[in-house]
């Protein structure tokens, strides 16, 4: 009995059902749209320092698109047509972070998703085929996640705990944790 119960209960808090005397559905999340975009907005130079760099050689520089509202935030890189090999991204930044979700269904293009802790270095960093129909779980302690294409990692040599400069523009949105919806639009919660 009791183990139905308990998936009952999780099938429940999964479909936005909270269970009781009075079955109620969770209100829906604010309404955005992600337009599709053909670019990514420079907002900030980013370097990756790795190991493999030989001396007198100048470091990759990726541009990279912060979120100046909640809107971007939660869009992120969806509906965007990159030119191949552009070096740029997209960076997200929590407040608070707990575990972030990430969802890829609507990018179009293979892509890298680099997890940074508060230092700005990589705790770890992840392939993800265009379309992917797989959630993406963020480690304990990411307070920034970084979006490129795919191929960064391998072409700049990048390994765990490399660290990452940049100077985030002060505007820049920061998310606020987990939300409490079941966000299928946005590109994570």
């Amino acid at each position: 009995m009791w183990k139905y119960f308990g998936l009952l209960t999780v099938l429940g808090c999964v479909s936005g059902i909270r269970l009781g005397e009075n079955t109620v559905m969770r209100a829906a999340p604010d309404y955005y749209e992600c337009p599709a975009k053909n670019s990514v907005r420079p907002d900030a130079a980013l370097e990756i320092y790795t190991t493999s760099r030989m001396p007198g050689e100048p470091w990759t520089v990726l541009n990279v698109e912060v979120a100046k509202d909640y809107n971007e935030f939660m869009c992120g890189i969806q509906n965007r047509q990159l030119p191949s090999k552009c070096n740029c991204g997209y960076m997200f930044k929590w407040r608070d972070p707990e575990t972030v979700l990430f969802f890829f269904r609507s990018v179009s293009f293979d892509s890298e998703v680099y997890f940074l802790d508060k230092r700005k270095q990589i705790i770890t960093y992840q392939e993800i085929p265009a379309y992917s129909k797989n959630v993406v779980y963020s480690p304990v302690g990411t307070r920034y996640a970084l979006v490129t294409q795919s191929g960064i990692s391998s072409s700049l040599g990048v390994q765990i705990g490399d660290p990452i400069s940049v100077s985030l523009p002060d505007w820049m949105y920061e998310g606020e944790g987990v939300s409490d919806s079941d966000d299928k639009v946005g590109m994570h919660t």
